[in-house]
């Protein structure tokens, strides 16, 4: 019997070759990399899809989310109450106490995007990578936003007091309250996550029930204790020179009871610190000033020597002051944290200050009286520092303390739908002007963040540089070699910074910033008073209309070598703000007036080419 063989025909072959190819293809699409410059598909950030997109796509697009939700706002919910904070502080006729309470970086979210996109494991099917957002927090500002918003948000429990009884005049112990307060770890975390996804956030806040540590029971076993800090010689308050006495009956409403691994013993209040010690750190209390120098006869001279800066340390102080309480001292000395003022280092010799090597110059003319005058207290804070070489130069910690103690006027700022003075308007004046004065040097940029809105004292757009205690803050670096001296002054409603130091042959060059993505500004939003006689209507805000900006900063250094920064800006559009009187205010939410026509592209977009309402 003859035995038959399977002998491959050319169709089978062709049908295998056919399978490897597709296994190859396979293989390519689910595990080639992505195109250069583009985000690999299947990637996203929250439910926003940014794949096949260019990163300048991706920007966009993620900048469109966070408007949007900037629009909307935050909604916060506490004991049957709503309210809706924007995220960023409303910008009156001086934005420079507008502060930002949490913003998305979109440059570092698309950074993880695009590096994200480039990890892939050999899949059966295309993987899909979500990436958070990029949040950064500002808890403080968060925290002040929400206690203005809801005043019974927080109460600190109350140990057990002491007072002197009406009837007879002997001293008794007042009982404990329990207090309550804001669970600040889960609403930074809710916040968090809301905006790592791009969601609008709204979030309940919940708050922690605090307990006194001491008893009603407890405080009277200390009665004999408090009867004798009443009794006692007054208390004295000592630092240096000066004294500050307290009697036994202005400690009184101040007392309480601690309670430390079951030992019981006379405290101060926390209240104690504003009411009684904050006039002593008036007097104690004072910024660094560091030398000051200017040029004189072609050569730089000191004309104001470094002063070491003072800060009451009220923690310290409170802990000497009950140990005091519990024994028979009646002195204190307040405790004193000292920042040493640089030492002079150079003077006397040549620092290498021969020529100016670059100008800032900006005009802040339409300012009201205390913005001219925060500006003035801010140029003449800066005038004369000297910046070693290699020093990092933060424009914060030059301009130190701002507040009354160091001349600074309050500007009118609204909080909630109120309006209150706070310190700081028109240090973003300072902030821009030396802004524009690195960039003349040549100096790299450390740290530069643009106003929210587009402001008119600052144009042109892309060119500012806001400052806000703690952040953000303005920083360069002087790597020139040779010192660099600060020399401000004021002509008319011009700021002008002039850098004194060498120049060592570099060149510094600028394109004009370009303006696009405009966008108009919202409806206008009414917001009752009881403020303002009936149907009497004060606008505190002007329109603003939203914009991105760029410009190129290019430094070539004598060695040759070639640097180029792209300095963008986005601005939020916002809307004109008007309080109008009523007689009595209702829950009624503000009104806002029907929109203005606005010119749109095919994508519903303001298009690039339509006019920019900046505040005039």
């Amino acid at each position: 019997m003859s035995r038959s063989f399977f002998v491959p025909t050319f169709s089978w072959l062709a049908a295998a070759v056919l399978v490897i190819a597709a296994f190859f293809v396979w293989m390519l699409w689910f595990t080639a990399p992505p195109a250069e410059g583009y985000i690999a598909s299947g990637v996203f950030v929250g439910q926003i899809s940014l794949g096949g997109l260019t990163v300048a796509e991706a920007g966009q697009v993620l900048q469109k989310r966070l408007d949007e939700i900037d629009s909307q706002g935050w909604t916060f919910d506490y004991g049957g109450k709503s309210i809706i904070i924007k995220p960023v502080g409303s910008p009156t006729d001086d934005p420079d106490v507008a502060p930002v309470l949490a913003d998305v970086d979109v440059a570092a979210t698309i950074q993880k995007a695009y590096a994200a996109g480039r990890v892939w494991k050999l899949s059966f099917k295309k993987p899909s990578i979500t990436v958070p957002a990029v949040v950064n927090v500002h808890e403080d500002e968060i925290f002040e936003a929400l206690r203005e918003n809801f005043p019974d948000l927080e109460k600190p429990a109350v140990g057990p007091t002491f007072a002197l009884n009406k009837d007879n005049n002997e001293l008794m112990a007042v009982p404990e309250a329990t207090g309550w307060h804001l669970n600040q770890k889960s609403a930074i975390s809710d916040l968090r996550n809301s905006l790592e996804r791009l969601e609008v956030p709204r979030l309940s806040l919940s708050v922690i029930n605090e307990k006194p540590t001491a008893t009603t029971e407890e405080a009277a076993r200390l009665l004999p204790q408090a009867q004798n800090v009443l009794t006692k010689p007054p208390l004295n308050l000592k630092y240096d020179d000066r004294n500050w006495e307290i009697k036994g009956d202005e400690l009184l409403p101040y007392l309480t009871v601690e309670k430390n691994s079951e030992q019981l013993s006379l405290a101060l209040r926390h209240e104690f610190k504003s009411a009684i010690l904050e006039p002593a750190a008036r007097e104690i209390n004072r910024p660094l000033s560091a030398g000051r120098f200017k040029m004189e006869n072609g050569r730089v001279v000191l004309w104001q020597p470094p002063l070491d800066g003072r800060e009451l340390d009220a923690e310290e102080t409170m802990a000497r002051l009950n140990s005091a309480l519990n024994t028979e001292a009646n002195e204190v000395e307040l405790a004193v944290k000292i920042e040493p003022a640089p030492a002079l280092d150079g003077e006397g010799r040549d620092l290498g200050i021969r020529e100016i090597i670059g100008v800032g110059k900006s005009n802040f003319k339409g300012s009201p009286k205390n913005r001219r005058h925060n500006i003035k207290v801010g140029a003449d804070t800066l005038n004369g520092i000297l910046i070693p070489p290699g020093e990092e130069f933060s424009l914060l910690k030059a301009l130190g303390t701002i507040d009354a103690s160091t001349g600074y006027l309050p500007e009118l700022v609204i909080k909630g739908d109120r309006t209150i003075p706070e310190f700081g308007g028109g240090l973003c004046q300072i902030g821009t002007t030396t802004f524009r004065a690195a960039l003349a040097s040549g100096l790299p940029i450390l740290e530069r963040q643009n106003h929210s809105y587009r402001v008119r004292y600052y144009e042109p757009a892309g060119t500012d540089a806001t400052i806000y205690g703690p952040k953000p803050d303005f920083r360069f670096l002087n790597d020139t070699g040779k010192s660099i001296l600060i020399q401000t002054k004021i002509q008319g409603d011009d700021l002008i910074f002039e850098f004194w130091g060498t120049k060592d042959g570099r060149q510094i060059s600028q394109t004009t910033p370009r303006i696009y993505n405009i966008v108009k500004p919202p409806p206008k939003k009414i917001i009752p008073t009881t403020d303002l006689p009936v149907g009497e209507e004060k606008c505190t805000e002007k329109a603003h209309s939203g914009a991105d900006t760029d410009f190129t900063y290019t430094v070539i250094y004598p060695d040759g070598n070639k640097k180029e920064t792209v300095f963008k800006s986005h601005y939020r559009a916002w809307q004109e703000v008007c309080l109008l009187g009523v007689k009595e205010l209702t829950n009624s939410p503000p009104t806002e007036t029907p929109p203005a026509e606005n010119g749109t592209n095919s994508a519903g977009v303001p298009g690039a080419d339509s006019p920019a309402a900046v505040t005039p």
